[in-house]
Order: structure tokens, then sequence, then C-alpha cells
């Protein structure tokens, strides 16, 4: 954590995952009404279609934070955020805006926990999967773009409508 709100230093990614992880979590107990079972620090392969999103922030800090999970678990999240007593009422089109506003809403929570005197600018999700467009991909794990210069932080969590993988990352300093 940053001790002198005006410091411009990025708060190093081993100290991100808590902030992340409870900011995940809190978003889908309070509004998703999924149960967080537990985390693991690594993503791991999938045998299902899987839907993602991300979003970028800017501000005193730039990045990305992206969510990577099974269609299953976006369709089951998007029922209970809608209040869809069955996923299957839920359209793909449907889930892809929830999922939207589920990384939209974590990420603002985990920069307000990191930063909270700081004015972020977070741009207009992008979805995959879902309703269609692209197919997302896992990515590799916490140092995939340490050679770029661009670490990533990596976390599962493990819910009751399925698993969801969270990945932070630092845009290069300039």
């Amino acid at each position: 954590m940053w001790s002198d709100p005006g410091e411009t230093e990025r708060v190093p990614l081993e100290q991100i995952e808590v902030p992340l992880v409870t900011a995940a979590t809190e978003v889908l107990e309070t509004m998703f009404f999924a149960a967080v079972e537990g985390d693991a620090d690594q993503p791991r392969e999938a045998t299902e279609a899987l839907a993602a999103a991300r979003i970028r922030f800017q501000g005193a800090h730039s990045g990305w934070f992206r969510v990577v999970l099974p269609e299953s678990a976006a369709l089951a999240l998007a029922a209970n955020f809608m209040g869809a007593t069955d996923p299957g009422e839920v359209t793909g089109e449907q889930a892809a805006q929830v999922l939207g506003e589920f990384v939209n809403m974590v990420c603002g929570a985990t920069l307000s926990r990191l930063a909270p005197k700081e004015i972020f600018n977070l741009a207009t999700p992008r979805v995959l999967g879902t309703a269609g467009g692209e197919t997302p991909q896992l990515w590799i794990g916490p140092n995939e773009n340490a050679s770029a210069g661009n670490p990533a932080c990596a976390r599962r969590l493990i819910t009751d409508a399925g698993w969801i993988d969270l990945y932070w990352r630092w845009e290069q300093a300039e």
C-alpha cells in the first residue's frame, strides 16, 4: 500500500493478491450470491468452453484486469445476479453484460483498496466467449509477461458456481 497518496510508485504484484482476492470475494458474495470456497495461486488448464472479460484502467497507475471462467460459471453467476432461478434462463448476451459488470466492480474495488485517494479511469469492459466472437484463452500464469517487463498476478477462486481466474497486470512504466 502507498503511505503517501501522492507517490507514483506502483504496488508490487505480490501485494496485489490479497486486495484483489478480497475485492473479488466481496463482489461475488454480495452482488452474485456466490460462496467463495477457496483460492489457488496457479490457474490450471480448462477442459470446457470459456468466457473472459477484461478492463483497462488508467490514472496514477495503469494496467489491465482480466477474468477467465467456464461459460457454465458465467451463466450461473449471471443468473444469480439477475435473480433468475435457472442459468438456462440467461442468454449468452446477458451473461456477457453481467461478466463485463463483474470485471468493472472487481477492478474498481481493487483499485480503491490499493490507492484510495487516487482517481482512475476504467475503460468499457471487453467480453469474450458467452456471446460469441473471439475464444478466450487462459494466461500462462503469474509470470507470463515478466520478460516483457509486464509481470502478471494470477489467482484462481473456487466458487459454488465454478472456478474463476483473476489476472492483474501493470502496464510498463514510461
